[in-house]
């Protein structure tokens, strides 16, 4: 199974929030540079449309690799 390039994209920008509300809960905020553990910083807690291409990328990496991972586990994915 593999996601349309639409899909892909979508998927990845839903990821993104995701990821990014879970931090701000645990109360990160943005700050540019490395990622601060101790003052709960990070680089990448913007706007999808503000992220660099390579933090875009990764997220698309990893809604690429979702049919792989379910598999994995036993599961698949399929159109309705």
């Amino acid at each position: 199974f593999r996601f349309t390039s639409p899909e892909i994209e979508r998927m990845a920008q839903m990821e993104h929030h995701r990821w990014a509300e879970a931090l701000r809960r645990e109360g990160w905020t943005y700050a540019p540079g490395a990622r601060d553990e101790a003052h709960k910083t990070h680089p990448a807690l913007l706007p999808w449309d503000q992220l660099s291409e390579a933090d875009r990328e990764k997220n698309r990496v990893a809604a690429r690799e979702l049919p792989t991972f379910l598999a994995r586990a036993g599961f698949e994915v399929r159109r309705r």
